[in-house]
């Protein structure tokens, strides 16, 4: 015989009883009103959630902006947009 445990969110678990029967003499059968193991235990296992599968990120793809070929060749680069300022002298 068995006993059945299901709980929403949980593994089911099955248990094998029996039941208890002591003879009361040795010409009487025992009446079984108990069963073995008693008390009947389970402990049930929480479900794992199903692996969330990773997205990987779309990213907008921008154009670049190429540097004009003079400023290559030109002196140095400034922070004022590649404007040179004049030599102070």
């Amino acid at each position: 015989m068995t006993v059945s445990f299901a709980l929403n969110g949980y593994q089911p678990q099955t248990v094998q009883v029996r039941p208890d029967v002591a003879p009361t003499s040795y010409t009487e059968t025992g009446t079984g009103g108990r069963l073995q193991p008693n008390p009947v235990y389970a402990e049930l296992q929480p479900v794992k959630p199903p692996a969330k599968k990773k997205s990987t990120p779309t990213r907008k793809q921008t154009a670049q902006k190429s540097a004009p070929a003079t400023a290559a060749t030109s002196g140095p680069q400034t922070s004022s947009g590649g404007f040179q300022w004049p030599d102070p002298r």
